[in-house]
């Protein structure tokens, strides 16, 4: 593997020491999530991308749940309305979204364009603390 890129100072400003390996975790559940949809996409045998998308759509909250639950500061919220388990670490909603369309981009590497990035509405997001802090409140 290529040597990684420095650490941005968001990154370690929200996970501190343990930005590097937040980053590879994110990195790798994604990778892992990739691999099981080319996976139904070669099983399908159909030239249509139905089953690499339909599988890649939720396996990437799954494959990020997954690799993050033995973590410290982990914990996971459903939105209301939401089929998905989100993944909370240290405070911070993990949220995988698409930032390249070919391989050319290495995912150690992306950048996302300030342009590029959603913002969650303002109630959205108070719908998805709400229920974390219940969550932890009675566990």
């Amino acid at each position: 593997m290529s040597a990684e890129p420095p650490l941005s100072s968001w990154a370690t400003d929200r996970f501190g020491e343990r930005a590097g390996v937040v980053r590879r975790t994110i990195a790798e559940s994604v990778l892992g999530a990739i691999v099981n949809a080319q996976d139904a996409q070669e099983k399908s045998q159909t030239g249509r991308a139905y089953p690499f998308a339909w599988t890649l759509y939720p396996r990437k909250f799954e494959a990020l749940h997954e690799g993050f639950k033995e973590q410290p500061g982990f914990n996971s919220v459903r939105p209301f309305g939401s089929i998905h388990q989100l993944t909370v670490l240290s405070g911070n909603l993990l949220f995988p979204f698409c930032f390249a369309k070919d391989r050319s981009i290495n995912v150690m590497k992306v950048k996302i364009a300030e342009d590029k990035v959603f913002w969650p509405t303002k109630s959205s997001i108070c719908t998805i603390w709400a229920r974390a802090d219940d969550r932890t409140a009675n566990s």
